[in-house]
Order: C-alpha cells, then structure tokens, then sequence
C-alpha cells in the first residue's frame, strides 16, 4: 500500500502467475519423461554390449573350430595321397569343413549386426541427452519467467503513487508503483556558474531544510555535473549567432550527507534545501 517501508528483495508486486506454473510443470514433466526414456535407453545398451560379447566369444569359437576343420581336411588330403585313408572319410571332412565355415559367416554377420544396433542406440541416448539439455534451458527460461512474476524491492524505501490493484490488467512499460529511498539520500544544489570556480570535490558542505527549521546537515561535495543544467533539458537553449541573450547559467553539484541522523529519514525527495559550501 502507499506509505508503506519495505526493505530490499521484499515483494510489492505479484502478476498473475498460473500460466507461467503451468509452462514449467509441463517442462519438468517434459524432462522427467525424458529422463526415464534415457534410463531405459541407458539399460538397453548395457544390455546390447552384453549380447555383443556373447556374440564375440561365439564367433571367436566357431572361427577356431572352422580353423581346425580346415587342417583336419587338408592333412586327410595329403593322406589321401598315399592311399592311407578312404574317399569317404576325406569327403565327410570337408562335409564338416564347409559346415563350420557356414556358421562362422553367420556368426561374424550376428556379430555385425549386434553392433549395429548398439550405434543406433548410442545415437538415441545422444538424441535424448540433447533433447534434455534443450528441455532444461527451457526450464531455466521458464523459472526466470515466473520470477519475474514477482516485483521485488530493489532498494530500502517506502512505496508510493501505487496504481496497481488485484485483478488490473496491464501492458509492457506500464508504471505500477513507486519507490522512494530513504537511505540514499542526496542533495542537488543548483550553483550559478560564477559561483562553482572554486568548488571541488570533498569540501564541506552544510545542508538546512525548510521542514526542520533549526536542524543542520553535515554533507560534502560528491561531484559537479559535466555541464549545465539547460544543457540536458528537452529543448536546449539555442544561442545562435545575432540572437544571444546572456543568461547566467546553473551548474548541479552532487552533494552527499555524512551524517546518518534520525531526523534525515524525514527528509523527502523534492524537498527544498539551502546549501553552503566551505570553500577553504
């Protein structure tokens, strides 16, 4: 409400957040589902790598029987030679070779096809880790999103010219409330331009305020502004040539309080203040 103290990273505002909450629930649900397919992917590849050296150890077997087959066969052959052996056993040899021979291609393409499938589920747990990752920079997005859903103080002050009420509807850019300082308080004092030469910053400085008669402000010079006043106005003085109209010009000089009195949280911004300056 109006006039009220709030400190720093307390709530002012609160903007209707249900489709927010409703954007992130969907995105950890998005995340959480994922999440689950990837164990599962993860459980099908260990399980795949198993079978890979089931598949490995069955060919290496059947490669090194096919391999003994074959010296069986040509040793029979080379007996044959001598008459040592029938026509018979040389032929049920090579029966048994070629048999080998046959599911030691079958196991070598079992074996290249257990690989295969293990690529494809190693590109799907890569898919699914990347759809994570997208997921979750969403879900960042979306949390940013409902924190900015509530307006935080950023500063110790006190709210003011409050025209936000529950269930107003309202637009990007639109003023919803104020905030006055109450602690870092500062004066601007408007010198003449004849007056400033011999002001730097660091001199002393007193401050007297209409709405406490008889009370002194101790502050000092913080800086001089880099030009005049008019200087930053909407419509600058334009003194073009044949028209000039002297006018003394006024310098802003920042001046800081030093003093961390009771009576300064009195003070508000806007005030008029009288300002002399210690120029020694």
């Amino acid at each position: 409400r109006d006039n009220q103290s709030v400190k720093k990273g307390d709530i002012i505002l609160r903007l209707d957040d249900r489709d927010y909450r409703a954007n992130v629930a969907r995105l950890e649900a998005k995340i959480k589902s994922s999440k689950a397919n990837l164990e599962s992917i993860q459980a099908t590849i260990a399980m795949q790598q198993s079978i890979i050296q089931s598949a490995s150890e069955t060919w290496q077997a059947v490669k090194h029987e096919e391999q003994k087959r074959l010296r069986d066969t040509e040793r029979y052959e080379k007996l044959a030679q001598s008459a040592a052996i029938s026509q018979q056993i040389i032929d049920n040899a090579r029966f048994d070779y070629q048999q080998v021979a046959a599911k030691e291609r079958k196991a070598a393409n079992d074996f290249l096809v257990e690989k295969q499938r293990l690529a494809v589920l190693s590109a799907q747990e890569e898919n699914v880790r990347a759809s994570i990752e997208e997921v979750q920079a969403a879900l960042t997005q979306a949390l940013l999103d409902l924190e900015y859903t509530l307006v935080r103080a950023p500063i110790d002050g006190i709210v003011a010219n409050r025209s936000a009420h529950t269930g107003s509807w309202v637009e990007g850019g639109t003023s919803l409330v104020s905030l006055v300082p109450v602690s870092e308080l500062w004066v601007d004092a408007n010198y003449k331009e004849n007056q400033i030469a011999g002001m730097k910053p660091g001199m002393k400085a007193e401050i007297r305020a209409d709405i406490l008669k008889g009370e002194v402000f101790h502050g000092h010079i913080e800086s001089l502004s880099p030009a005049t006043g008019a200087s930053f106005s909407l419509i600058p003085i334009e003194n073009a040539t044949g028209n000039f109209t002297k006018i003394v010009q006024r310098v802003p000089v920042r001046i800081a309080f030093d003093d961390a009195k009771e009576l300064k949280q009195l003070l508000r911004p806007g005030l008029s203040v009288t300002v002399s300056v210690d120029e020694r």
